[in-house]
């Protein structure tokens, strides 16, 4: 028997339309007071009794097409502003042994 193109699952960690339904009403999650995808994984264990992890649950909702609304930056520049790393183009870089030119600017 192949197990080719045949989906593992456990009968008690199927992902229900109630489960979706509920991970829709509460997008984006910063809105309705969840701040991490852990918490949402927790609250969908305790309302549901399932035993989700967090990357699961991340998971899925990405094979799904659901946005968390959970995007971090690093940087505090604004739109439009140059970043401290920025070069400008024909700056040089030695690195390794090796020379590298900044031919373009990105986009």
């Amino acid at each position: 028997m192949s197990t080719l193109g045949r989906k593992w699952t456990r009968k008690d960690k199927k992902w229900t339309d109630e489960i979706m339904d509920f991970v829709r009403s509460v997008c984006p999650l910063r809105e309705h007071g969840i701040n991490s995808r852990r918490e949402l994984a927790e609250e969908i264990n305790k309302r549901f009794g399932r035993e989700f992890t967090d990357k699961a649950v991340c998971a899925h909702c990405y094979e799904n097409g659901i946005q968390l609304g959970l995007c971090y930056s690093n940087s505090d520049v604004q739109r439009g502003e140059k970043h401290w790393r920025h070069r400008p183009v024909g700056s040089f870089q030695e690195k390794k042994g090796y020379i590298r030119i900044k031919v373009a600017e990105p986009n």
